[in-house]
């Protein structure tokens, strides 16, 4: 009996052994997890980072690049490895109401063809309403604009043929609408969505694709949003302007975008890098990661980690005397959201923007 009795003894110790291991190593991560790392270890949160590479490679994922910052070619040459598409931003308005396309975006678009060749990436021109004045003033989002545009079939049907003109110019292989501040007028939204719809129509005839840009209270239960078109929903700027000290995006939020457009079939997420330097007093001031990079250093901020959006965040007084609080997005805070919204069977992602990033590679 004793004999039978030391084996059994040897078997329970062992498997109390490894429960113990187990258990020693789950709580080691669950302490990765924990908000908030201080100074300079802004690394990833927790330890999700081979499942959001895997997720990443999955991915079509898209960027932007800005007529404003046109001096992209090493970051994508460094960083854009699993970029496919390229959207060109962007297409605006003279006081005229013509279009017009800044000539930095013909210079980035010839100069990534000339790289690259025509097939690396996916090209998209995008055209937003913005207005350009005579007097060198701007007038941004201009809903008054979309109503001279969208109003009525021989407005709607002008427009797109200009805009189909300047897209098949210099061929690009889709369109991209970003007209935004709709907010609630349900005529607008009405008028919208059939000129989301006669685009579509006219751009397959001449095999362009079309995306739709949304924001985020974009009213999708209501309008008629016409099937064919990829639906592009920004989940960004929950924080911002006229906004508290907040990251740009947050995992409730993101949840809540995901479900927003589960009643659509083709669905891409749009994230942000960069974040914001919020003033007190309220200004605010918009920041790419490696400029919120160079404010830390300046003036040897420490830095933590937000436990709800994991972006960077920390403080400073600047040379008059006022108090900051900055929220920026870097490597780790991107691949924590990418994984979110991995989680929700989503992979088709954008990324505003190119330029200026200094960890993060999509």
């Amino acid at each position: 009996m004793k004999k039978k009795l030391l084996p059994i003894a040897l078997i329970m110790i062992a498997v109390l052994m490894t429960a113990c291991s187990t258990r020693d190593s789950k709580e080691q991560k669950d302490k990765g997890q924990n908000p908030v790392s201080s100074g300079e270890n802004t690394g990833p949160a927790d330890d999700n980072s081979d499942a959001a590479s895997k997720g990443q490679k999955e991915r079509e994922i898209s960027g932007w690049i800005v007529y404003w910052d046109s001096d992209i070619l090493t970051e994508l040459s460094d960083r854009g490895k699993n970029i496919g598409t390229l959207c060109y931003f962007a297409s605006y308005f003279k006081e005229d109401h013509s279009l017009f396309l800044p000539e930095e975006v013909k210079d980035t678009y010839s100069k990534v063809k000339q790289k690259y060749g025509k097939e690396r990436f996916k090209s998209y021109l995008t055209f937003v309403n913005d207005i350009r004045m005579n007097d060198g003033t701007s007038k941004l989002k201009d809903t008054e604009l979309l109503y001279q545009l969208l109003e009525t079939k021989n407005s709607r049907d002008k427009h797109i043929a200009d805009i189909l003109s300047m897209a098949g110019e210099d061929s690009y292989d889709g369109i991209e609408i970003d007209y935004e501040a709709i907010r609630e007028d349900k005529t607008l939204w009405h008028y919208f969505t059939q000129f989301a719809e006669e685009l579509y129509q006219q751009a397959s005839k001449k095999g362009l694709k079309v995306r739709i840009l949304l924001e985020p209270n974009a009213p999708v239960d209501e309008a008629a949003f016409p099937k064919g078109p990829e639906y592009v929903i920004m989940c960004y700027n929950l924080f911002g302007y006229g906004t508290q000290p907040g990251p740009k995006a947050d995992k409730p939020f993101l949840e809540e975008m995901v479900q927003k457009m589960k009643g659509f079939h083709n669905v891409n997420f749009a994230l942000a890098t960069g974040g914001f330097d919020f003033e007190e007093g309220g200004a605010v001031k918009q920041l790419t990661e490696e400029e919120a990079i160079l404010i830390k250093k300046d003036y040897g901020a420490e830095t933590q980690r937000d436990d709800g959006s994991r972006c960077v965040v920390f403080s400073y007084t600047d040379k008059a005397g006022k108090n900051h609080e900055v929220w920026y997005a870097d490597k780790a805070t991107i691949d924590y959201w990418l994984q979110l919204l991995e989680n929700n069977g989503e992979y088709k992602v954008s990324l505003w923007r190119l330029g200026g990033n200094v960890t993060v590679e999509p």
